[in-house]
């Protein structure tokens, strides 16, 4: 499978938005926490799944394209990844 950059460029960055132009690609260093949704847990969650070994960020794009109502996803890959703890928002 591809392999993200170890540091990420304004170039890479580039590629990386024009490879999926479907999806507003915001990054690195930026993460998915919904706002004033911090109550959204148990039977309110929206998280529809959470998939690990995923392995770049068109991976993750594919697996959201694949499942329905999927309109966006939060992934964590490179040299950060596996975390030691898990974030509550997900990857």
């Amino acid at each position: 499978p591809p392999h993200e950059p170890v540091e990420w460029g304004a170039e890479d960055l580039a590629r990386l938005k024009d490879s999926l132009p479907h999806y507003e690609i915001k990054g690195p260093g930026k993460y998915a926490i919904c706002d004033g949704q911090s109550g959204l847990f148990g039977k309110k969650s929206r998280l529809i799944r959470r998939i690990y070994g995923v392995t770049s960020v068109p991976h993750a794009a594919e697996l959201c394209d694949g499942t329905p109502g999927c309109t966006h996803f939060s992934v964590t890959v490179g040299p950060d990844y596996p975390l030691g703890w898990e974030p509550r928002e997900g990857l």
